[in-house]
């Protein structure tokens, strides 16, 4: 079979190219030939193809007269349209064929993987330049006692460093990385890699980001103090032109490395999807996406932690008056929402005010809205607290009861110790409906348990 069709491609192949070089027309009588010897040729190569096809009765190539070819463009175009018919369900003649949309789609997705690498890098270097740098400049000016009224420092060199951590190694491997995205760029094609540059990145990223995080709640402690500093408030927030960032805060610009792994994992998961299997690069960046997610599951627990202590720390920065919600680490956010206070300071007695209720798992925080957002009230401390229910059966309503005799808090039974105490304090809420009610109920009985080592179902 594979000689039938070698035989027929030789034939096609050598008479047009015979037929290209010394015919001009398509006619026998007007042909001119340069010498006899181009014409036998062109009879001993028909002559041999019909001897082949003899040989092969199988063959269904019809036996053309090779004088059909002698025009060139037709020569050409009609080998080509034979080839075709003949092999097309033998041969596999088709090119490799790229799907359009999915290579549209995968340049997009490197796009946005070097454009979101590009802007975390510049918000690195914006927390270098604009916060780093101006509070050692204020250490310094502070330690030489040059200004009297500020010859006071609320932080010291080591505060800075801790607060930073090791920011300048993660901001050299972003810079790193986006240089050898944008070579790549430079000569990007259809085939173009950037599994090899990506897989480097994350091996370098490993440790330090791992460092990172560990130091993330000693530097938010540190940040949340000097947020509540007069002599340093105005170093943690501050106007950036550059990317148009505008007002900055410093909170949010060291919260970025905690994040950034969830973000490779994201886009490499895209980008796999949106790879052809047939790519070069397919296999390689299905081992990038492999190395983040074991990246991320690996962090996962630690990544958990920081984002609870974003939110205390955005929670803190947020509330006018709020005490420290930082300094005890096992502290975390469980939920917000609104109550309404009914008969603040005893049973029915006062007014009822709509407030907006913040539950930790060590306090319930309540606050009035203000012109700045919230302004803090006061606080309820669960690790002696217990809910009950409501008197009078008041609809959606629940209370908190607080005991504070601290002579009877060594009781092992703490059911008993509640039964028998007497509440210095008692808190009565309503909530907005019977599901609210009964959330806010199973959330703080669950925290109070938690706090006093009881198991609660």
């Amino acid at each position: 079979m594979l000689r039938k069709k070698l035989s027929a491609l030789t034939f096609y192949s050598s008479t047009a190219t015979l037929c290209e070089k010394s015919i001009t027309y398509n006619r026998l009588d007007t042909v001119s030939l340069s010498d006899s010897t181009t014409m036998h040729s062109i009879y001993n190569i028909y002559e041999t193809s019909i001897q082949n096809m003899s040989k092969y009765p199988n063959h269904e190539l019809e036996i053309m007269d090779p004088f059909y070819y002698f025009s060139p463009l037709m020569a050409d175009m009609s080998v080509i349209d034979e080839l075709y018919a003949e092999f097309e369900h033998e041969v596999d003649i088709y090119p490799f064929e790229i799907d359009e949309k999915r290579y549209r789609n995968r340049e997009l997705i490197v796009r946005e993987l070097f454009e979101s690498e590009a802007h975390y890098l510049l918000q690195l270097q914006v927390a270098l330049e604009y916060f780093k740098r101006p509070l050692l400049n204020h250490i310094r000016r502070s330690s030489t006692g040059r200004h009297f009224l500020s010859s006071r420092s609320d932080i010291a060199p080591e505060d800075v460093e801790t607060l930073f951590g090791n920011l300048e190694e993660l901001v050299e491997i972003s810079n790193h990385f986006v240089q050898r995205l944008t070579g790549r760029f430079h000569v990007w094609g259809p085939t173009q890699l950037i599994s090899d540059i990506t897989y480097t990145t994350l091996q370098e990223m490993m440790r330090p980001l791992m460092e990172y995080i560990e130091n993330y709640s000693s530097a938010a402690v540190i940040l949340e103090r000097l947020g509540r500093s007069s002599h340093t408030k105005r170093y943690v927030q501050t106007f950036v032109e550059e990317a148009g960032l505008g007002l900055t805060h410093l909170c949010r610009l060291i919260d970025l490395p905690v994040h950034v792994i969830t973000r490779y994992t994201t886009i490499l998961t895209n980008l796999t999807q949106n790879t052809d299997p047939n790519h070069p690069d397919a296999r390689n960046i299905d081992r990038c996406l492999s190395l983040a997610k074991y990246f991320e599951l690996r962090l996962q627990k630690r990544i958990k932690a920081c984002h609870n202590i974003g939110q205390l720390a955005d929670l803190s920065r947020s509330i006018r008056n709020c005490p420290f919600l930082l300094k005890v680490p096992e502290r975390s956010f469980i939920m917000r929402g609104f109550l309404t206070s009914v008969g603040t300071g005893g049973y029915g007695a006062g007014q009822d005010e709509r407030r907006t209720f913040i539950l930790l798992s060590d306090m319930l925080l309540y606050c009035s809205a203000c012109d700045t957002g919230l302004l803090f009230k006061g606080k309820i401390d669960l690790r002696w607290a217990r809910v009950c229910k409501a008197p009078n059966g008041r609809p959606n309503s629940f209370q908190i009861l607080i005991i504070k005799d601290s002579t009877r808090r060594l009781s092992g039974d703490m059911s008993a110790f509640f039964s028998a105490c007497v509440p210095s304090q008692v808190h009565i809420l309503r909530a907005d409906s019977r599901n609210d009610q009964a959330l806010w109920v199973s959330e703080i009985t669950g925290a109070i348990f938690q706090l006093q080592g009881r198991p609660y179902t």
